[in-house]
């Protein structure tokens, strides 16, 4: 297992040919497409990590992974932009919503904002984003055989990797998720100064402007 990398794992799913197909289907640049889930994917997973460090938490997160692998979302991740995808549309933003609760609508805006896509467009890439990686992750739990505890430190294992991926532009702050972001400019700013910069400048920018 030390070898998996989750992140890389979850954004394999989202192939060229099916962030093609989003585009088409939102009337978005694939560019644009590919921005917003560039921030999704990590923002996703972050999200899986810090609910799945509370103790009822992990286990809310190992049910409904293995809900998402049970529903064959899996085999038909494109269906998921339109809302069928194995499951009906309410489960699939059920799952959304269960993992994001409140925020989703914010996260969708922050998105919007990062990647210059409509909210819209935003919020369904995050509805099916989050389906697919709890399907990806409810099926390496039953391949590996993990309960919740497993699955909690299999998260906690990938946190490196996740925050590495989170986009300096990207600021989840503004939605109560600051831990997250301030774990981001730590890597950051170990990575390069200039990188760490970008951060900051987008915080006063998020803090200054954003009232």
């Amino acid at each position: 297992i030390m070898s998996f990398n989750l992140l890389d794992s979850v954004k394999g799913l989202f192939t060229n040919e099916l962030m093609g197909k989003a585009a088409s289907m939102l009337g978005e640049s694939e560019s644009g497409i590919g921005k917003a889930m560039g921030g999704i994917v990590p923002t996703v997973l972050s999200s899986l990590l810090s609910k799945s460090s509370s103790g009822d938490g992990a286990s809310g997160i190992l049910n409904m992974a293995k809900e998402a692998a049970g529903s064959g979302l899996l085999g038909n991740i494109g269906g998921l932009l339109g809302g069928s995808g194995g499951g009906t549309a309410s489960t699939i933003l059920s799952m959304a919503s269960g993992l994001f609760g409140d925020k989703l609508g914010g996260i969708g805006k922050l998105i919007s904002g990062f990647s210059g896509i409509k909210e819209s467009s935003a919020s369904s890439l995050l509805s099916m984003a989050a389906p697919a990686a709890l399907g990806f992750l409810g099926k390496h739990v039953a391949d590996n055989n993990l309960n919740a505890s497993g699955l909690a430190s299999l998260l906690s294992s990938q946190k490196d990797n996740i925050m590495k991926a989170m986009p300096a532009g990207l600021n989840l702050s503004s939605l109560g998720l600051g831990d997250m972001s301030a774990k981001v400019k730590e890597f950051a700013g170990t990575t390069t100064a200039a990188a760490s910069h970008t951060v900051n400048y987008a915080e006063e920018k998020a803090s200054g402007g954003m009232k």
